[in-house]
């Protein structure tokens, strides 16, 4: 991967921002030619070949945790020498509210997940630590940008639609749900400029040839000046860089590497620049990415809206049947 790739990749994973996923749910190709300094048409052909060879595997929707009434965290750990990470990293999977599982060659495992906050989140650490018997681990929430907007039921229907597949055009989304392409657009530039919504695209880095992909955990300086020193990191990385997770407590920098040699340069690097305490990169191994258990929370979230608007209005929320009701439902007419 050269740095076009990863630019590309930057781009479809954050764009350009430091917060944790892209606003934008349309690419913008003139716009990242721009800034790659390549024609539309090379840009075109990089994504093309990035998503055939599967580096690429799919656009999805997040939605902010805040509208979920839900916090995000990330929890980076160490396992015993020995442990199968394979097995680990499918065990965490099953975990409620798990989002990301990375496993990395030195033992470490790295987790996202979201909680409700308080005892939540406590619990999901010691079950974390009992499932995986963790050693020297590093925690540190997820700032999300703050959003205050009040989803109303169309809203959580297309943001259902749009979840397994933020690529959809307004059309396709407006006719799973019923509503216009028109209010469908409406809708959804109104959830993304309030950053209700975000976008990320599905990244395999088994798929990966001819490049490393490593993290790159920092730890800080007590005192020091974050966003100078994160300004810094974020320069000596740049055509390196293709995921910034600059978070509360410490910060993970996912790179692409030629070879071992450059994970050890780079950790070097960053340690030198002043108010890193400590920087340690690993090579990743493995990423699942289980994006579609928001599905329930995002479904459980339109049905309370329903109920509470039909409550507003004095009304009994419409019941609608389940996949057996359904099924028998379609049995009894042809009968």
């Amino acid at each position: 991967m050269d740095r076009v790739d990863i630019g590309i990749l930057r781009w479809f994973l954050q764009g350009h921002m430091t917060a944790p996923f892209r606003a934008e749910v349309r690419p913008n190709i003139k716009l990242l030619s721009k800034k790659l300094g390549v024609t539309d048409e090379t840009v075109r052909n990089r994504m093309r070949r990035l998503f055939e060879t599967g580096v690429l595997n799919g656009i999805v929707a997040q939605p902010n945790p805040a509208v979920l009434g839900m916090q995000a965290a990330a929890f980076g750990f160490y396992v015993p020498p020995g442990a199968s990470r394979p097995k680990l990293a499918r065990s965490l999977a099953l975990v409620e509210g798990m989002l990301v599982v990375a496993t990395h060659l030195d033992g470490m495992i790295g987790v996202v997940f979201m909680h409700e906050g308080g005892a939540s989140l406590e619990r999901k650490l010691e079950l974390i630590k009992e499932m995986t018997g963790a050693t020297s681990s590093v925690f540190t929430e997820v700032v999300f940008p703050a959003c205050d907007l009040q989803l109303k039921r169309a809203d959580w229907e297309i943001l259902a639609a749009l979840r397994p597949d933020a690529s959809q055009s307004y059309g396709e989304i407006g006719k799973k749900t019923g509503l216009s392409a028109k209010t469908v657009k409406r809708r959804l530039d109104r959830m993304v400029s309030g950053r209700a919504v975000f976008t990320i695209a599905l990244h395999e880095v088994r798929a990966v040839h001819g490049a490393l992909e490593a993290n790159l955990v920092v730890n800080y300086e007590p005192g020091a000046d974050r966003s100078a020193v994160d300004s810094e990191i974020l320069r000596a990385l740049e055509d390196r860089l293709f995921y910034a997770g600059v978070w509360a407590r410490y910060s993970a920098y996912a790179i692409s590497l030629p070879n071992l040699s450059a994970a050890e340069a780079a950790e070097a690097e960053v340690k030198r620049i002043r108010g890193v305490k400590d920087a340690k990169a690993s090579i990743m191994e493995e990423r699942l990415e289980l994006y579609d258990s928001l599905d329930e929370l995002i479904a459980r979230k339109a049905r309370r809206s329903e109920g509470n608007a039909a409550a507003a209005k004095g009304q009994k929320p419409r019941r609608r049947p389940q996949k057996a009701q359904k099924k028998r439902n379609a049995v009894a007419r042809t009968a």
